[in-house]
């Protein structure tokens, strides 16, 4: 039995002796297997990086145009792997130079790396320039404002200067509703570039908001007209001659577009005053004086027609012999445009009856006598300017003394 026992125990180390050396066979196959593989993996990364590297960089297309300036928009190098989010940029930086139509790439791969071609056409030369609808600037005077050269390849980025400059030229001048309308680009080396200008231009002027005010009063004091260019400093004078009628509390110009294209409606909207004229009446009492009644009447833009008048009356009644008492009565008109453009009319009457009274400083005494006065003025104002006008007025005067002089110690 105890051979038995011998024998077994025999035969289970050979079968653990076996299984092990099994086990390592195994690991040995497998380390050898993955070595095997990581260099085939290696081998095949390094043929596809160098499949993938630029390794020259080709211009086509550029007839006019120096290849330095299109390789200088690039970011891509020989060398670098191709990558199509920058491939697609460095197109579009190309594109940027404003100077071609159409920019293509290529990648021409091989085992030992990659050809990358830009394909471009040129936009054509710039035979002649042409400006339409310009009449306040001349040509030659537009033309110094130009980036766009003959003889030079059309360049969109210098249109888009061009178009700035000739715009604020016009701005500058006042010229606030010009602008380039658009611009026509040469499709071949024969056809020039045009650049069609707008310098807004009124077509007709049109008020409203004047209620009581004619028309014609608020037309006669505006300048512009229709057919010439709207400039600001003229619709600024334009704005404070209205205002200085003194009849409207606000004045706000408008454009409209006309029927004509590129044309314009001026709209002036007014806010007219409610009370362009003023009554006053009222009188008083004193034992010394006597009774004292006036009135006054003033009345600007007399039925609208910015003529005024004023009427004006004070009566008095003494009490005694020796108060002076006076009465007053005036009348006054003017016409601003009664003679034309700003010359002016004006009529001033007057009727004064009543003691007056007077201190005599040699003779140390107050005299005291009835008169009447009656008086008329007329005059005309002629205008050097809007700001300087001068006046001539003729004035004539009757005094009557219907008593003697009374004196009082």
């Amino acid at each position: 039995m105890f051979s038995n026992r011998i024998f077994t125990l025999l035969i289970l180390l050979l079968s653990f002796s076996n299984h092990t050396f099994s086990i390592e066979s195994t690991n040995a196959s497998l380390l050898e297997a993955l070595s095997i593989a990581k260099k085939t993996t290696s081998s095949g990364s390094e043929k596809i990086n160098k499949t993938n590297l630029i390794k020259q960089i080709k211009l086509i297309g550029n007839t006019h145009t120096d290849s330095n300036t299109i390789l200088q928009q690039l970011t891509l190098k020989v060398g670098d792997p191709i990558n199509p989010y920058k491939l697609r940029q460095n197109v579009k930086s190309i594109q940027s130079l404003g100077i071609f139509k159409e920019v293509k790439s290529n990648v021409e791969k091989s085992t030992n790396g990659s050809i990358l071609t830009f394909k471009v056409s040129e936009n054509p030369i710039v035979s002649k320039i042409e400006f339409l609808g310009n009449s306040i600037f001349d040509k030659d005077t537009l033309h110094a404002l130009l980036n766009s050269k003959i003889n030079e390849p059309l360049n969109l980025n210098d249109i888009r200067i061009d178009i700035q400059r000739i715009q604020n030229l016009y701005l500058d001048a006042g010229y606030i509703q010009s602008k380039v309308l658009k611009v026509d680009t040469p499709n071949s080396d024969q056809s020039p570039i045009k650049f069609h200008i707008a310098e807004g231009y009124i077509e007709d002027i049109q008020i409203t908001g004047n209620i009581k005010t004619k028309n014609y009063v608020i037309l006669r004091e505006i300048d512009i007209e229709p057919g010439m260019a709207i400039q600001k400093s003229s619709l600024q004078e334009t704005i404070a001659k209205i205002s200085n009628l003194g009849y409207f509390s606000q004045v706000y110009p408008e454009f409209l577009p006309g029927k004509t294209p590129n044309t314009y409606i001026l709209k002036f909207q007014l806010e007219e005053k409610e009370n362009q004229g003023s009554l006053s009446f009222g009188g008083g009492f004193s034992p010394k004086s006597g009774v004292s009644i006036f009135s006054d009447l003033m009345w600007e833009n007399l039925a609208g027609t910015g003529r005024s008048i004023m009427l004006k009356g004070n009566f008095g009644i003494s009490t005694d012999s020796s108060t002076n008492r006076r009465s007053t009565y005036i009348f006054k008109y003017n016409d601003p445009w009664a003679l034309g453009k700003r010359r002016s009319f004006m009529l001033n009457t007057w009727l004064t009856d009543g003691k007056m009274g007077a201190f005599n400083p040699y003779m140390g005494n107050l005299s005291s006598q009835n008169e009447r006065r009656f008086g008329i003025e007329s005059g005309i104002g002629w205008p050097l300017s809007y700001e300087f006008y001068t006046k001539h007025n003729l004035k004539y005067e009757s005094v009557t003394l219907p008593d003697k002089e009374i004196y009082y110690n």
